[in-house]
């Protein structure tokens, strides 16, 4: 399938790392670096060119981030708030006449659960964002770039925390921007 000449690489991963005096409260709001905190997951990559004409680079990421030492018994073995245990995107950018590209992006997250350090059963739901983009190089000194992000305008979250009740920080919605770039 494609160009004899195109080029894809696939890499993979697999980790663990693992943090110790990790910051925990004690109880009364105050802190002290007394957990210890691990992940372990792999991750597997993609990156080259298809047909000559199409890039693709993307990924996808698999993390289980547990609590493993806490002066609070309950939090050892319990997810770390706020990191989804799947996620992926790909980008493709298109080459359409010379000096100018077309692409988009994909962004996938699996939901996850909230709190200060050790999840809690709060969640937000897992989402699917597309970003779009258009280049063009007017000629050897200037580029212009349209961005547009969220394009879909999907509401997501960034992050859930703890406090007297869960709340949660709203994704920017959809944006755009141009950029130019000069070369002296």
């Amino acid at each position: 399938m494609g160009n004899p000449d195109g080029k894809l690489l696939v890499t993979g991963a697999v980790f663990q790392i693992t943090k110790d005096n990790a910051r925990e409260n004690i109880g009364g709001n105050v802190y002290e670096l007394v957990g210890k905190l691990r992940s372990r997951g792999g991750e597997i990559g993609v990156s080259g060119v298809l047909f000559d004409t199409i890039e693709l680079f993307g990924g996808y990421s698999y993390t289980d981030a547990k609590i493993v030492e806490s002066v609070i018994a309950g939090n050892v073995g319990r997810q770390f708030a706020n990191i989804p245990k799947h996620s992926a995107n790909l980008l493709a950018t298109v080459h359409v006449v010379e000096g100018f590209e077309l692409g988009g992006q994909v962004h996938y997250q699996s939901k996850f659960h909230g709190g200060t350090l050790a999840a809690g059963t709060s969640t937000v739901p897992g989402y699917v964002r597309l970003d779009a983009f258009a280049q063009w190089d007017v000629n050897d000194k200037l580029g212009i770039r349209l961005n547009v992000n969220n394009l879909t305008d999907k509401r997501y979250y960034d992050a859930i925390y703890r406090s007297g009740a869960p709340f949660a920080y709203v994704a920017p919605g959809r944006s755009g921007f141009v950029t130019f770039a000069l070369k002296m």
